[in-house]
């Protein structure tokens, strides 16, 4: 389609940032994106992905604590952040305190732990929604690299 054409479409179909019903009763989320029969395929949810963690990156450079990590850590907060929300993340005083302090075994516990001092207060809410994917992010927190 030409731009003229997908402008054109675009203003039919109108916009909506939250799944609705539409017309027929099919479920629709932005510009008319059917998720009852077409969905979305593989290589459209990796566009929004990127698109989402680059995002998150630019949101999250406005903190020291976290510009000033390598990729991999980066990465590490990155899909924390995707996974709860940058304000979930940044209630994770402990772990952006031992980050700071270079302190990464430290910030892994912090991860993990309800309090990462002291280990027998047990697993964090974090830990407990997501498991394997909490201890696959803690691991590379403290070896900081792939």
């Amino acid at each position: 389609m030409t731009k003229e054409g997908v402008d054109m479409l675009s203003i039919h179909e109108g916009y909506r940032r939250f799944p609705y019903k539409d017309t027929k009763g099919i479920l629709t989320i932005g510009i008319g994106f059917n998720l009852d029969e077409v969905g979305l395929s593989e290589e459209e949810s990796k566009v929004i992905l990127k698109m989402r963690t680059d995002k998150i990156g630019k949101e999250l450079n406005k903190y020291s604590w976290y510009s000033g990590l390598n990729e991999v850590r980066k990465d590490v907060i990155c899909n924390m952040v995707y996974n709860m929300g940058i304000g979930r993340v940044l209630k994770f005083k402990g772990m952006i305190r031992s980050i700071i302090l270079k302190d990464f075994e430290m910030a892994s516990k912090e991860m993990l732990y309800k309090d990462g001092k002291d280990q027998s207060k047990g697993k964090s809410p974090y830990y407990k929604d997501v498991k394997g994917r909490a201890l696959e992010l803690a691991t590379l927190m403290v070896k900081g690299c792939y």
